[in-house]
């Protein structure tokens, strides 16, 4: 119902029963650098004033790249751009921002435990994918649905599980090995973080059999598609579970 556009648009979506066509008439803003904090910024504030609420939802759409960043902003012939993970955290840190029940990236490589430490403060479930994402990404035709089941009493927990259900449903046994949506609760992010200093601090202390052990951890243990992301669990077991730790 709308000519076609090329930049940046924003609405609330209107619901309607025809695939063929998109009855959402959008604002259009004109090309946004998607790397820009003060973008995500102004949606932010631009939905909490139009559409107050007591929760809210936030899904990063776009490339990442783990500890890397996302939101990759290069194909508009500009210089190319990108957003951090600190550049995030002080845009939600703002006092003026609502907290978060669920921050969601649909993009690949984000499920690093250094991202959802850091956004612990601003959100009660961190859902990504350790693991590189299926090109079509999230299926928004049924990532909602526990939301029409319960939409007045459905939590944080419930809401974020119902996402990585759908993500499930949407790519289980592809053999690209894409199906590794989780959802975090960000409370225990504080004991995982004391827990790992511990475990840093009995590595520095230990021999140089210790070392070698934590290096050949290191080297077996899962990567990515960025192959200096590992899988934390992968690492760190194999070395608890030694008779060749020192005490």
């Amino acid at each position: 119902s709308q000519s076609a556009w090329g930049d940046t648009g924003r609405a609330f979506i209107s619901p309607d029963s025809n695939p063929n066509v998109i009855s959402t008439e959008f604002e259009l803003l004109g090309e946004q650098n998607t790397g820009d904090p003060d973008t995500l910024a102004n949606f932010i504030d631009w939905t909490v004033a139009e559409a107050p609420a007591a929760h809210y939802a936030l899904i990063m759409w776009d490339h990442g790249s783990g500890l890397q960043g996302f939101n990759y902003d290069d194909m508009d012939g500009t210089t190319s751009d990108h957003m951090t993970t600190p550049e995030l955290v002080e845009v939600l840190s703002a006092p003026n921002r609502p907290d978060f029940d669920v921050v969601a990236f649909d993009a690949c490589l984000m499920a690093m435990a250094e991202v959802g430490f850091s956004l612990a403060q601003h959100t009660e479930v961190f859902v990504a994918s350790q693991e590189v994402v299926g090109a079509d990404g999230y299926d928004y035709t049924t990532l909602f649905e526990v939301l029409e089941e319960h939409p007045q009493t459905i939590g944080a927990e419930a809401l974020a599980t119902g996402f990585v259900d759908s993500y499930q449903e949407q790519y289980e046994g592809d053999f690209w090995g894409w199906d590794t949506q989780s959802a975090i609760s960000t409370s225990g992010y504080g004991l995982l973080l004391e827990t790992l200093g511990e475990f840093v601090d009995a590595a520095l202390s230990g021999t140089d059999q210790d070392i070698d052990l934590l290096r050949d951890a290191r080297a077996d243990a899962i990567t990515y598609d960025i192959s200096f992301l590992r899988d934390l669990g992968s690492f760190v077991d194999p070395v608890a579970d030694s008779d060749l730790v020192s005490e």
